[in-house]
């Protein structure tokens, strides 16, 4: 190993995040619920009880979510333009002024990465270029890559994002294992003996359907959650469309007005995301899934006048399964689940318990028989008149005919659902941006697909807006995407701060900054650097929506060696790394006061306050080397090893007794303390929108579901000029890419999930977005993954951030 002196390192700087909160309030509810576990099915034990009164009262301390306010369609105004002012005012640079050949560590990266004439080129007219050609399988394997070849490092803030992601996910497993599945399992079964109780009980023969549909209802999700099959004809029906999840049909249970239909695309019920790859959570995913888009449809609209319809047996059906649910104190478990739930994601975006109880106290009626006697017009008006719950996503398979001449898109309907998937703003910026949903000249515009783009632009990218042009004059929509970018910029801060859907979407805010003052180096400056950051933002979005995917409520269209760096260089932005700190000093207060958290010794509290005491030192350092980068300050010694430090290879020689002396292997470091469990493979895939529309005469056909998804993590190169000379930096970025999947008026398209995307993606990657293309190189590059040398291949699948399971090879003294 060459013997290298230690040049400047540098740190990212981001803008204040105050959005960071979310990791540690999953950190604590991960304990809390791994250490008060409860069996599956069965009678409810006393030490349930408590464990879900106590999983209550810590919840009801957690600040609850700000609701996001309705936007009234008068706003929408075609003359108004709010955002683009903002697109021209930003003074990028267009080129950098840099010798590459006089870049210090260029012919030490060149060794390990030769580079090809394009790299070179973006290098030297933008001091930075992300190539898809080098590539490897894991982000940590990366670090350990760039580690073994004595390679200046680069910390990106695509790294510590994923790292985010990969730690939420684990966590949300743990969570659904050990505590959704089982109360959701002891919620169903209970309730479901109630209802037999109450339907033997009844005396009033209108009712007895009513039960027995409610009861098929129950039964489903129990079959699908035990991934048993039912004797009952009814029942096995819909757990057949559910567990073979390819086709739209129709849920006939509590239903009695004939049109339109209550018709479920059954494709959402295939496992996917991490669920394709947890086997005892796929009768979860099935069971939610069925009790999130299964509704009890209160008030529909009439495709051909959007006139309301009132179901009045789809509401009594909805009392009786409430009434079954508070018998037997069932109440409780609910909103333990729906609590938590919120907590992650947010409020359901439908009617739930809490607004039925409302909407029933509203009308003063009492149970289902009344609600059937009531007078038609009352409910009504009280349901078309009140929020009690309104959709603001369309998350069905809406009908709007051809024949309907208003001037306003059709009307989501009033839809009582027990665990309703969740509101999300970015899904509801994409159910806003299609049809029929922009209304030109008093005509719905026929467009089919949103793009991912929107999303951003909505949260404030000016980037996003720029390469959203053409899509914007073609289908007209940009007063709508100016009144969504307002609203959202007049949120108080409040909603950022939960839950921890809307802290994460609150990261891409804040990387909105453009970074183009003297104090960034020039590549920084340049708005390919805009655009590489846009790819971070969509990256860890296409990363959050897959974690998500089974409870944000996805939109519809509706229609018709012995080693070290030599250097190191942190993205930097100081601001992100103290709101991380602060969030692992506040979570830390709140769990030392949990009084829920099992006898000390417990290894879930152990591995929890472990977690958070590596997150606030490791942030606290990020912060102080932000800081001194942007001012130009030099590192003292210490700060200079710890950046050596993010990953290294660590060795341990030791006496077997029996077999002589061991020598035991591992890897350690900062970044690996980054994870909560485990770095898996970043390459992974979420559909995020889907066009249902399956006939050929339609301008919206054909079929089509859209996916956001990230690959490999690539090799990003940059050079930073702002103090002494010019110096290369390698690290590890975000590969993102958007998938299409097409149908016909006979198939629908397929939801891709992880390991068909991974096939894709070694057998024929899909082309880069075209806007990445200003500084990404990525013409059909192959992914096959920079490998570690031979007997050092390192398995970070199973290392918890205190305790490394190495591999060890034994060695003859």
């Amino acid at each position: 190993m060459q013997n290298k002196s230690c040049t400047r390192y540098w740190v990212q700087p981001f803008s204040r995040m105050n959005h960071c909160y979310a990791l540690c309030w999953f950190m604590v509810l991960s304990t809390i619920f791994i250490s008060t576990a409860c069996a599956g099915g069965g009678v409810t034990s006393a030490s349930q009880i408590d464990s879900a009164e106590q999983i209550a009262s810590v919840l009801q301390s957690i600040p609850q979510p700000v609701p996001f306010p309705q936007i009234d369609p008068s706003r929408i105004d075609p003359n108004r333009v709010v955002a683009a002012q903002t697109i021209t005012d930003t003074p990028y640079l267009e080129s950098v002024d840099i010798v590459l050949d006089d870049v210090k560590y260029l012919s030490l990266v060149e060794g390990a990465l030769p580079l090809n004439d394009d790299e070179r080129d973006r290098l030297t007219n933008k001091g930075f270029v992300v190539s898809d050609r080098y590539n490897w399988e894991r982000f940590l394997t990366a670090y350990a890559w760039i580690y073994w070849k004595d390679l200046p490092v680069l910390v990106t803030t695509d790294a510590i994002l994923h790292a985010f992601h990969q730690s939420y996910v684990d966590i949300l497993a743990d969570l659904e294992r050990s505590t959704l599945k089982p109360q959701l399992a002891e919620m169903l079964e209970t309730t479901r003996s109630t209802l037999a109780e109450q339907q033997e009980a009844t005396t009033d023969a209108d009712l007895v359907p009513l039960y027995v549909d409610v009861d098929s209802y129950l039964a489903v999700a129990t079959h699908l959650l035990q991934e048993t099959e039912s004797e009952d004809a009814t029942v096995q029906h819909y757990v057949t469309l559910a567990t073979d999840a390819n086709e739209h049909a129709a849920v006939e249970l509590f239903v009695s007005i004939p049109e339109p239909s209550k018709s479920i695309d059954f494709t959402l019920f295939e496992p996917r995301a991490q669920y394709a790859e947890i086997p005892e959570l796929q009768g979860y995913f099935r069971a939610m899934s069925w009790l999130g888009l299964v509704d009890f449809r209160f008030v529909a609209y009439d495709p051909e006048t959007n006139d309301p319809i009132l179901d009045q047996e789809a509401i009594a059906a909805a009392a009786i399964l409430r009434n079954a649910i508070d018998e037997t104190d069932q109440r409780l478990r609910w909103g333990v689940i729906n609590d938590l739930l919120e907590l992650f994601i947010g409020p359901s975006d439908n009617t739930t318990l809490s607004d039925f109880d409302r909407f029933l106290a509203d009308a003063d009626l009492a149970g289902p028989a009344e609600i059937l006697a009531a007078d038609e017009e009352p409910l009504m008006d009280l349901l078309t008149t009140n929020d009690y719950g309104q959709q603001r996503i369309t998350g069905q398979l809406l009908e709007r005919s051809f024949d309907n001449s208003s001037d306003q898109p059709i009307p989501r309907p009033t839809s009582f659902l027990i665990l309703g998937q969740r509101f999300a703003l970015d899904s509801f910026v994409f159910s806003e941006l299609v049809h029929d949903r922009i209304i030109v000249n008093g005509f719905p515009v026929k467009r089919a697909l949103p793009s991912p783009l929107d999303a951003m632009a909505a949260l404030g990218s000016s980037r996003a807006r720029i390469h959203l042009e053409d899509e914007i004059s073609l289908y007209q929509y940009e007063p709508n995407l100016d009144t969504l970018a307002q609203t959202i910029n007049d949120l108080p801060e409040t909603f950022w701060q939960a839950p921890i859907y809307n802290q994460w979407l609150g990261l891409f805010r804040t990387l909105n900054t453009p970074s183009t003052s003297d104090s960034f180096p020039q590549a920084m400056r340049t708005s390919a650097w805009a655009d590489k950051m846009l790819q971070t933002q969509l990256g860890s979005w296409a990363q959050m929506r897959h974690d998500n995917l089974l409870y944000v409520k996805q939109s519809f269209t509706p229609g018709p060696a012995v080693c070290e760096y030599p250097a190191g260089y942190v993205e930097p932005y100081p601001d992100f790394y103290a709101a991380l700190k602060e969030l692992a000093q506040d979570m830390r207060q709140i769990l030392s006061n949990m009084p829920i958290v099992i006898e000390s010794g417990s290894w879930a509290r152990h591995k929890i306050i472990s977690y958070l005491d590596n997150l606030e030192e490791i942030s606290n350092q990020l912060q102080i080397l932000a800081e001194k980068e942007l001012r130009l300050e030099e590192f003292t010694r210490s700060e200079e090893l710890f950046l050596k430090s993010m990953v290294r290879r660590e060795y341990e020689t030791f006496d077997t007794i029996c077999s002589g002396m061991a020598t035991e292997e591992y890897w350690d470091g900062w970044y690996v303390d980054l994870f909560y469990e485990k770095d898996d493979n970043p390459a992974l895939i979420a559909d995020v929108h889907t066009n249902p529309i399956q006939e050929p005469l339609s301008a919206l056909y054909p079929p089509r579901v859209l996916h956001a998804a990230t690959g490999p993590a690539v090799a990003q190169f940059l050079i930073v000029d702002t103090d002494e000379s010019a110096t290369m930096y390698v690290g590890p970025a975000f590969s993102y890419f958007e998938v299409i999947t097409e149908g016909d008026e006979h198939t629908l398209p397929e939801r891709l999930n992880d390991q068909d995307w991974r096939t894709q993606l070694a057998d024929e990657p899909p082309p880069a977005p075209s806007w990445t293309q200003n500084f990404r190189l990525s013409t059909q590059a192959t992914f096959d993954g920079l490998q570690l040398p031979e007997g050092v291949e390192v398995n970070f699948l199973s290392f918890e951030p205190w305790i490394f399971l190495p591999l060890v090879s034994y060695e003859d003294e």
